[in-house]
C-alpha cells in the first residue's frame, strides 16, 4: 500500500507557498468557490503525472517563478516500510521535470514509482467513472476486483474473449443493478454493463440504464443522463468498491464535492462509501456539506482554503469558522432533554446495555473521536441559546489519568472558539459533563476470566485465565514505566484491549511488523501469543459481530465505577 503523506505546493495557479500540508487516509479540503480547492487538487495530479501540461496560465500570477510540488510518499507491504520523496519541477516555458529522492528521472520511470490516481472532478462527466477500457475509471477498477479467469486461456480466442468478459460483464451488472435499486428506492432499473471486444485494441465497457417495467423501453446510456442519475450512479460505484476492494492497487482516489446532486441522506451514504474506500487505499476531496466532514478529525484530516489578495491560503480549521463556512444550524439538532457524546457506534450498544438507553429524553451521538467536527459543531450547537438540551461526554481513557483527559478535553473545546460563549464555558467546566473511564476503554471491561470463558467456551478456562492475569500484570508494569517518562504514545500503539481481539492490517493483510513488536511489547510470552491466536481465530469466524458477542456474555453491573456513571447521568434526565 502508499499513501501521500505531505505535500508542498509552491507557485501553481493560485497558491503561492501552501507549505507542508500533511494529508491523512481521509482527508477534507472546504472552503468556499474559488479560493483554490481545486488548485489544490490538480497540484496533486500534476505531482502524479495525470496531468502532464503546464500552461503560462498556471504559474502563480504569470510570474517567473518556478512551480514547484513535492510530496512524501509513505509505501510499505507486509515486511517493509520506506518513504519517497518525489517532485515536480517545471521552469517558465520548460517542460517538467521529475525527481526521486533528488535525482532526475524520465516520466516512464518516475510515474512506475508512484501510485496510480483516480479523479472523478466536479463537472460530472459520467464517461470519467462508468466506461471501462484503456483509461482508469471506476468502473474498470471494479471490474478489475471481480477478475476470475486466466487471462492466458484467452490469448488469440477473439470470440472466447468476448464471451468471457460478458459473463463478467454481466455479474457486475447484476452487482450494480441491486445498489443501484437500493438506493434510489426504485425496482425497476436495470443497469446494464456491455462489453465490445477487440483484441488489438483491448476491452471497454459501456453503462447503459433500462427502466424494466416499460416495456420495449430504451436503454438510456449513463452518460446521456441526467446529473441528478449520473450522480446517484457514482455513489452506487463507490459504495460497490468500497465493498468489494479488499486489497490495496497503491491507488488515491480524488474526487472534488462528492455530495454534488445528492439528497442529505445520499450524502451520508456517499460518506460512508469513501470511508470504506480509505480502509485500504486514500482519499482527498473538497466539499461544502457538513455532512462529508462531520466525522473525520477536524484537527488533523480537514483543512480550510481560503483566498487573500489573490493567493490561496490552506490553513487548519477553527470549529466556529467551519459552522460559518459550512451553514450548519442549530435547527438541525433535536432537541432531546440529554445529547450523550461517545467514541463510537459500539460504544451505543455498551451502554445502552448499562441502561441507559436511546429515548425521547436521551440521544446518544457517537462521535468517531472527541477531535471530530461532529463532536466540536455539537459542542457549539447545543451551548447555543436556542437549545436546551444537557449534554455529556464519556471518554475512554486511553491509559491517561482521568482528571488530565478531562482538563484537556475542555481545553481542546475552548481551543477550538474564538471566543466560547458564558454558557459554554459554564456547561464544558461543569464536573458532570465529561466523564472518563478508569480503565483503558469499554474493551477493557471484557477482560475478565468469567466474561471470557462464557464468550469463547471452546478455548479451555486455564489458557483464558493466563491470557488476562498476563494482560493486567504487564499492563500495569508498562503503564508504570511511560507515566515515569511522561511519554504514553508507545503505550497508546499496543495497550489497546481490542488488540486481542483482532490483528492490525494493513493494506489488508496482517501487518507483521506491528504483530512482531506488538508480541515484544507483552513480553514475548508463549502463552499470551498461543491464547490470543486462539481468540482471534474465534473473533474471525463471528465477522463484525464480535463485540456483541463478547457484550452479550458480560455483566457491567459488577463494575463499580460503572454503575456510579449510570447514577449520575440518570440524575440529569
Amino acid at each position: 500500500m502508499a499513501r501521500l503523506t505531505k505535500i508542498q505546493i509552491k507557485n501553481y495557479r493560485s497558491v503561492k507557498d501552501s507549505g507542508e500540508v500533511f494529508i491523512t487516509k481521509l482527508f477534507a479540503l472546504i472552503g468556499r468557490n474559488n479560493t483554490g480547492k481545486s488548485s489544490f487538487l490538480k497540484a496533486i495530479q500534476v505531482l502524479f503525472g495525470e496531468i502532464k501540461e503546464v500552461a503560462i496560465s498556471d504559474y502563480h500570477k504569470n510570474g517567473p517563478d518556478p512551480i514547484e510540488i513535492i510530496g512524501v510518499i509513505k509505501k510499505w507491504d507486509k515486511e517493509e516500510e520506506k518513504e519517497l520523496k518525489i517532485k515536480v519541477f517545471c521552469a517558465k516555458g520548460e517542460k517538467p521535470k521529475y525527481f526521486i529522492n533528488d535525482d532526475e528521472k524520465g516520466f516512464a520511470a518516475y510515474i512506475k514509482a508512484v501510485p496510480s490516481l483516480l479523479v472523478i472532478p466536479d463537472r460530472r462527466d459520467a464517461a470519467e467513472f462508468s466506461t471501462a477500457g484503456n483509461k482508469n475509471t471506476l468502473l474498470k477498477k471494479i471490474l478489475a476486483e471481480r477478475k476470475n479467469v486466466n487471462q492466458e486461456e484467452l490469448d488469440g480466442i477473439s470470440r472466447k474473449l468476448e464471451e468471457v468478459k460478458r459473463i463478467e460483464a454481466t455479474e457486475v451488472s447484476k452487482l450494480i443493478t441491486g445498489r443501484f435499486c437500493e438506493i434510489t428506492q426504485e425496482k425497476t432499473f436495470e443497469v446494464k454493463i456491455e462489453p465490445d471486444v477487440d483484441v488489438d485494441k483491448s476491452t471497454t465497457h459501456t453503462s447503459t440504464l433500462v427502466d424494466r417495467d416499460i416495456p420495449n423501453a430504451p436503454t438510456v446510456g449513463i452518460t446521456e443522463s441526467g446529473t441528478g442519475m449520473q450522480s446517484m450512479y457514482l455513489l452506487t460505484l463507490l459504495d460497490v468498491y468500497g465493498d468489494i476492494s479488499r486489497k490495496s492497487d497503491d491507488g488515491i482516489l480524488i474526487i472534488e464535492e462528492p455530495e454534488v446532486y445528492l439528497h442529505p441522506d445520499y450524502q451520508r451514504r456517499m460518506f460512508i462509501a469513501m470511508r470504506k474506500i480509505a480502509t485500504n487505499n486514500q482519499v482527498i476531496f473538497s466539499t461544502h456539506s457538513p455532512i462529508m466532514i462531520s466525522e473525520i478529525w477536524l484537527t488533523e484530516s480537514v483543512r480550510q482554503v481560503r483566498l487573500e489578495s489573490g493567493e490561496t491560503k490552506i490553513e487548519e480549521v477553527k470549529v466556529e469558522e467551519v459552522i460559518k463556512e459550512l451553514g450548519i444550524r442549530y435547527e438541525d439538532v433535536l432537541n432531546p432533554k440529554l445529547v450523550i457524546f461517545v467514541e463510537g457506534r459500539s460504544d451505543v450498544a455498551f451502554y445502552e446495555k448499562l441502561g441507559l438507553k436511546t429515548s425521547d429524553k436521551v440521544a446518544f451521538v457517537p462521535t468517531d473521536g472527541f477531535r471530530s467536527m461532529h463532536y466540536f459543531a455539537y459542542v457549539k450547537i447545543i451551548s447555543s441559546e436556542n437549545v436546551g438540551s444537557t449534554f455529556i461526554a464519556i471518554a475512554d481513557s486511553d491509559g491517561e489519568e482521568p482528571e488530565k483527559r478531562i482538563a484537556n478535553f475542555r481545553k481542546e473545546i475552548e481551543g477550538q472558539f474564538k471566543e466560547p460563549s458564558e454558557k459554554m464555558l459554564k456547561r464544558i467546566n461543569d464536573p458532570k459533563c465529561l466523564f472518563v473511564l478508569e480503565k483503558y476503554s469499554i474493551e477493557s471491561y471484557f477482560l475478565t476470566v468469567e466474561t471470557l470463558f462464557a464468550s469463547f467456551p471452546m478455548v479451555e478456562r486455564s489458557d483464558i485465565e493466563k491470557i488476562v492475569t498476563h494482560y493486567h500484570s504487564f499492563y500495569k508494569q508498562k503503564l508504570s514505566e511511560v507515566k515515569d517518562k511522561n511519554d504514553l504514545g508507545q503505550f497508546q500503539k499496543y495497550a489497546g484491549p481490542k488488540l486481542l481481539f483482532d490483528k492490525m492490517e494493513r493494506g489488508g493483510d496482517v501487518n507483521l511488523n506491528f504483530e512482531n513488536a506488538y508480541y515484544s511489547f507483552w513480553g514475548d510470552n508463549e502463552d499470551f501469543k498461543r491464547v490470543r491466536e486462539q481468540l482471534i481465530l474465534e473473533c474471525e469466524k463471528l465477522g463484525n459481530s464480535w463485540f456483541n458477542h463478547i457484550l452479550s456474555h458480560t455483566d457491567l453491573e459488577q463494575f463499580d465505577e460503572l454503575i456510579a456513571i449510570r447514577k449520575k447521568i440518570t440524575a440529569l434526565i
